[in-house]
C-alpha cells in the first residue's frame, strides 16, 4: 500500500448540510469490509493525491493505488453480478478508478457509460463520464455529461466548477458567443 500519511485528505471543501466521509486506509485491509466500500476508500485517497501531491512519483503512486483498486474489483466479477444497482456501482467504481489516469482511456468511457445506461440517474457516473470526455476533448460530450449531472443535484459546486471551464474552453469564433459562454460559466 502507498504511504499517504501526509497527505491531507480533508482539504476537500465540504458540500454544507451534508456529511464528509473521509476515508480511512486500515478500512481497505480490512477483510469485513465490502469490495465496494474498501474501493472507495482507494478512491478517496486518490482523490487527494491527485489534488495535493506533485512529487516526481506522483504517477507511480497514483498506479499503485490503480492496481489495488483494480485487484480488489477483479475479486468481484462484474460478469457474475445479476443485481442492476450493484452491477452499476461495480462499473462506475472500475470506470472513476481508471480516470485517474492521466490520460484519456477508453475503457473508462465505456465502463462509466454502462453505468449509466443500469442508472442513468447516478451522478457520480455522469460526473465522471464528463471528466473523460474533458480529457478526450470532446468538450459538447462533456458538457453534456456535466449537465445531465446538475440535474441530478443542481447545487453541486464540483460540478458547477466543472461546467464552468468546460464553458469558457469552448472554441468559438464568433465574438457574442465566447461572451455568452462565459456569462454562463459565472
Amino acid at each position: 500500500m502507498v504511504d499517504v500519511e501526509n497527505l491531507n485528505p480533508n482539504t476537500a471543501t465540504p458540500v454544507p448540510g451534508k456529511l464528509t466521509q473521509v476515508a480511512d486506509p486500515h478500512l481497505i485491509s480490512s477483510d469485513d469490509a465490502p469490495i465496494e466500500v474498501k474501493v472507495r476508500a482507494i478512491i478517496a485517497q486518490l482523490e487527494a493525491l491527485d489534488r495535493s501531491y506533485f512529487g516526481k512519483d506522483r504517477v507511480k503512486k497514483i498506479r499503485e493505488l490503480l492496481d489495488a483498486s483494480c485487484a480488489l474489483l477483479d475479486a468481484k466479477p462484474i460478469d457474475l453480478v445479476q443485481n442492476k444497482k450493484e452491477k452499476a456501482e461495480l462499473l462506475y467504481l472500475r470506470g472513476r478508478t481508471l480516470d485517474f489516469l492521466p490520460e484519456y482511456t477508453k475503457q473508462a468511457e465505456d465502463l462509466l457509460s454502462k453505468s449509466l445506461k443500469l442508472i442513468p440517474t447516478k451522478r457520480e457516473a455522469w460526473d465522471a463520464l464528463g471528466h473523460v470526455y474533458w480529457k478526450k476533448n470532446d468538450l459538447v460530450a462533456s458538457k453534456n455529461c456535466f449537465e445531465s449531472s446538475l440535474e441530478q443535484e443542481p447545487n453541486n459546486q464540483q460540478i458547477l466548477r466543472n461546467l464552468s471551464m468546460v464553458y469558457r474552453q469552448q472554441p468559438t469564433e464568433d465574438i457574442a458567443t465566447r461572451r455568452a459562454n462565459y456569462a454562463k460559466s459565472i
